[in-house]
């Protein structure tokens, strides 16, 4: 609805529509709104499993707060809550949960996937997370209905607390919520009619909106849901005391407070500023500097300079993945490039010298990972297979995978008689089309 703040409790206990006016700061309570000769009601208090903010304490939060207050204080709570492995991490969480108030301006929101092994406190800060954010709640379980609806209803935060949240989000039918999640627009399908026939036997749901993921289980690199993610894995507290896990009561001050917030700026452009990174970490993780450089300007540098560390970590663990192993026996054996090219049976040979004999690669499954690494595949003289080698396409693969290059690279071509491209950004040049 246009206007609409949040769905607050009035002074009589129920829920009502927090309207903002065209006055700075000024917001009204509606029972009711109409639009397009429709009426709109917000649904009952026991449908929102979330603590609905108190109307009385979001107006003095209005008259009485600071956004940089309001930043501070969020990342006290969320540092006080677990050991972080950095205390940069808290600055990066507050301005999140902050950007959760304000999704519906910026192109992409994050995924926070909390991982690693138990008793870590995931699931504490996950509760202090949700419980903060906007419509926050811990959803007891998987359901793909209710989990839908939530998300397309109220564009709810939801937060997954599971042992293999990926594998069991697939196994609910899920996986396609999660993963369109992160982009503004982004929706899913759902075949609810099939004997009506095409154009009308389906139903379209958003999907965009804030999302936690919990999990003793990390995410494969490779996969398409890591890229949409930021990774925090919890290190061991040692002796370090904590309090009571948060409650959805500890929660509602700093929720009434945000939804305060949210009435002030609602409307307001977030500030220009730069990418820290390239690719997607740089695109997910752009909306949380705006808001920073918004409300905590000083802290935006210290920000995008963590980003850039946490760009090497996601490199690392690229480097970790099938892919990256490829490509690192691909680098590995550029001493043998004849020709401008490589035989496929020397790259497969040296990725499966190390590996668990019940993990050994197929000829066709390196061929097929060599072409979705952007390399071209030809079949020679007696029917073998080789990689033609290109020395910018190669840098530009290795440095996306964090994979080291000897200094010498650059000179293979003229040594081997290898046509390279002509581009001269290796970390931007594009992937090459594949040829069988």
């Amino acid at each position: 609805l246009p206007g609409l703040v949040d769905v607050v409790l009035g002074y009589d206990g129920r829920p009502a529509f927090l309207m903002q006016l065209p006055s700075p700061g000024k917001c009204e309570l509606l029972a009711a709104f109409e639009s397009h000769g429709e009426v709109f009601v917000p649904f009952p208090a026991t449908e929102m499993p979330w603590a609905l903010p108190r109307y009385q304490n979001v107006l003095a939060a209005l008259e009485d707060d600071s956004e940089l207050d309001l930043f501070l204080d969020l990342a006290a709570f969320y540092g006080a809550a677990v050991h972080l492995p950095d205390e940069r991490w808290a600055d990066l969480l507050a301005a999140w949960v902050l950007l959760t108030y304000r999704a519906e301006d910026v192109h992409y929101l994050p995924l926070l996937h909390l991982h690693g092994v138990p008793e870590r406190g995931k699931t504490r800060l996950a509760k202090a997370l949700a419980y903060t954010a906007w419509r926050g709640f811990v959803a007891p379980g998987i359901r793909e209905a209710v989990l839908i609806r939530w998300r397309d209803y109220h564009r709810a935060t939801i937060a997954l607390d599971m042992e293999n949240v990926a594998k069991q989000a697939v196994r609910a039918g899920v996986d396609d919520l999660l993963l369109a999640s992160f982009e503004r627009g982004g929706s899913i399908a759902r075949v609810l009619w099939p004997e009506k026939g095409p154009g009308r036997d389906m139903r379209h749901y958003q999907a965009y909106g804030p999302t936690l993921l919990v999990s003793n289980v990390g995410l494969r690199p490779d996969s398409a849901l890591a890229t949409r993610c930021l990774q925090l894995v919890l290190p061991e507290a040692g002796d370090r005391e904590f309090g009571y896990p948060a409650t959805p009561q500890d929660g509602l001050p700093f929720r009434e407070r945000l939804v305060a917030w949210r009435a002030k700026t609602l409307g307001q452009p977030l500030p220009t500023v730069a990418k820290p990174v390239r690719r997607r970490l740089g695109d997910i993780t752009l909306p949380i500097l705006q808001l920073l450089e918004l409300v905590a300007p000083h802290r935006t540098e210290v920000a995008s300079e963590f980003v850039r560390e946490l760009e090497k970590e996601v490199r690392g663990r690229r480097g970790e993945s099938w892919e990256g192993r490829v490509l690192e026996a691909l680098v590995g054996l550029a001493g043998e490039v004849e020709g401008g090219q490589i035989l496929l049976k020397r790259v497969r040979e040296r990725v499966n010298a190390d590996a668990d004999p019940t993990e050994l690669l197929t000829p066709q499954k390196v061929g097929r990972i060599v072409r979705d690494l952007g390399f071209r595949v030809h079949r020679g003289v007696g029917g073998a297979r080789s990689v033609v080698w290109d020395d910018v396409a190669v840098q530009a693969a290795a440095a996306a995978f964090g994979v080291g290059i000897d200094k010498s690279l650059r000179s293979l071509s003229s040594l081997s008689g290898t046509k390279t491209s002509d581009h001269s950004d290796y970390s931007d040049a594009p992937a090459r089309g594949a040829e069988s």
